[in-house]
């Protein structure tokens, strides 16, 4: 164990000599490098699983880390992987899974806000529901305004219009669903924004739908805009395919854990 560097310094350490693998000296590897290589190209089998394993989570998610950790995926393959995760829950996990969106969301600071962006997920595909949290922020204050977008298909922009109690809904050619009317305002009257996606890594990058509606609707927002995404799911190590013009997320909620960035 000490040999991979699973026990503290003080109890297990390689006092000299060179511990080859491969033709690398593992003795001589900072944490990180260790960490690149132990759960990829050495493992260690516990065989005692009721101690070997944390309690506070499933096994599924534990023995998934391994993967997230050490398989980094491009865009499209997350995207396609977390559709299936998603359209594996059960209804009674979906429920469970936003009820503790919320109770997380509850533990951050935001700044003071007077319009907050919202989306109407797709129902259908088991999609993060920023309603509930939404309804909390306006519990606390009465006065918050919350718009939703359309969007454009001949430009790829997005307009943003006001919620109010006459504001109805159809779906898009995506399946979306839009706001029919409304009072129209400009980005950088957002001060918070509840972003789609499918997944997210460690960085805070973001992989949503492959559209670039988001990341242009963002572009032009202000500098100081406060970003949330919502994952069921825990993020990525790291996504390879990440572009210049794609924009990160300042916050992730999952059911587990909020993830500033």
């Amino acid at each position: 164990m000490s040999i991979m560097g699973l026990v503290q310094d003080a109890n297990g350490f390689v006092e000299e000599g060179e511990i080859l693998f491969e033709g690398q000296n593992l003795a001589a590897l900072t944490r990180d490098q260790m960490r690149t290589i132990r759960g990829d190209r050495i493992s260690m089998i516990f065989q005692e699983p009721m101690t070997a394993l944390n309690p506070v989570y499933t096994v599924g998610e534990q023995i998934a880390e391994v993967f997230r950790i050490h398989r980094r995926m491009k865009k499209s393959e997350a995207r396609a992987k977390y559709r299936e995760k998603r359209a594996a829950l059960s209804p009674r996990e979906l429920n469970i899974k936003q009820d503790l969106l919320l109770i997380k969301f509850q533990e951050i600071t935001l700044p003071y806000a007077r319009v907050v962006h919202a989306y109407i997920p797709k129902y259908a595909s088991n999609e993060p529901d920023p309603g509930p949290l939404v309804d909390w922020m306006r519990f606390r204050d009465l006065g918050l305004k919350i718009s939703y977008s359309k969007i454009n298909t001949t430009d790829f922009t997005m307009q943003h219009f006001l919620h109010d109690d006459e504001m109805i809904f159809h779906e898009n050619s995506f399946g979306i669903p839009e706001p029919v009317g409304g009072v129209e305002i400009t980005p950088d009257m957002i001060d918070i924004a509840f972003v789609p996606l499918l997944a997210f890594d460690t960085a805070g990058n973001r992989i949503g739908y492959g559209k670039g509606y988001y990341d242009r609707f963002l572009a032009s927002c202000r500098k100081d805009i406060v970003t949330i995404g919502l994952s069921y799911f825990p993020p990525l190590d790291k996504v390879e395919d990440i572009e210049f013009f794609d924009k990160k997320i300042d916050f992730c909620i999952t059911p587990d854990r909020v993830y500033a960035f």
